[in-house]
């Protein structure tokens, strides 16, 4: 039996574990819904996949790997802040929790480290500088990687660009609650805020929804996602003037929205990054939804030594 850890991404509709080789090869995987009634029904479902997945190779796992909404003390694996979406989830311990499974190498971490590492070791962002990924899908969030490895601040909250206030998002209200936030146009459910401000809110949709329209010739829904790709450039355009990464990658589900999207963003930042950045590397992220599942898995790899 070839050896193997068990990546696990922890996202907001779905849970998923797969076993991945050192060498990054998946070799299974599970998939169930996200509970939304408990953090330790998320514990639950983890404990299962793993044990599933330890059964179906016929041999325990090296280490596990779990990439988890929120901010993380990685050194402890406690969930320091995040929404209250799933009660019991700020505060959990989730090393402790997972102990249970008996595996000796537990690592935890922040979903967009462990995206931004994914695509480090086998995606988009293979560069040996400071690396900006970013992800855009129910939210907006991003990770700085410094020599492959996630700068994590002193509070644990890098990487939180939602929260950067653009002009283009003048008069629309943060899932945080303040107003102007590039979250509240630029991500998924922000565009289909904008689509239904824009229309009168006679047809609920959701972002993807609003992609498709767009894509069948509506005028508003173009606009609209548009405006999500300006408003990520001009907060891009800040984060880059910042820290002055080599590269910038961008993924998450929102990233099908496509060239019109892409576009709009890289636009700004062409126009409003100063003369040595102007021709900043930016590209899109090409390891899709796998990209934290495979991240989660080299942080486990990490823990064990060749």
């Amino acid at each position: 039996m070839v050896g193997y850890v068990i990546g696990a991404d922890v996202g907001g509709t779905k849970t998923a574990s797969c076993a991945v080789t050192r060498s990054g090869e998946v070799l299974e995987r599970v998939t169930e819904p996200t509970p939304k009634t408990s953090g330790a029904a998320v514990v639950d479902v983890l404990l299962r996949q793993s044990a599933d997945l330890a059964e179906s190779l016929g041999a325990p796992p090296c280490a596990l790997g779990i990439s988890a909404t929120g901010a993380i003390d990685q050194s402890t694996g406690v969930i320091v802040a995040g929404s209250e979406t799933i009660p019991g989830w700020v505060g959990l311990d989730l090393t402790a929790a997972l102990r249970p499974t008996g595996i000796e190498h537990i690592a935890v971490d922040n979903d967009l480290n462990a995206y931004a590492i994914g695509e480090h070791w086998l995606g988009a962002a293979r560069a040996p500088g400071p690396v900006l990924v970013v992800a855009v899908g129910t939210g907006v969030g991003a990770a700085l990687l410094l020599d492959g490895q996630p700068y994590r601040g002193a509070h644990n909250m890098a990487g939180e660009i939602a929260h950067i206030p653009v002009a283009e998002a003048t008069g629309f209200i943060c899932p945080c609650g303040r107003p102007g936030h590039v979250e509240a146009v630029a991500s998924g459910p922000g565009v289909a805020v904008t689509y239904a401000a824009a229309t009168g809110g006679a047809q609920p949709v959701t972002g993807k929804q609003v992609v498709e329209l767009m894509n069948r010739g509506d005028p508003v829904a173009r606009a609209c996602v548009q405006r999500a790709g300006r408003a990520l450039g001009s907060a891009l355009t800040c984060v880059a003037t910042t820290i002055d990464p080599e590269l910038v990658v961008i993924g998450g589900g929102f990233s099908a929205a496509g060239s019109v999207w892409f576009g709009s963003c890289v636009g700004v930042l062409r126009e409003e990054l100063l003369e040595p950045l102007a021709h900043l590397d930016v590209r899109l992220g090409t390891l899709g939804p796998d990209a934290p599942l495979l991240g989660a898995a080299k942080q486990a790899w990490s823990l064990v030594a060749e």
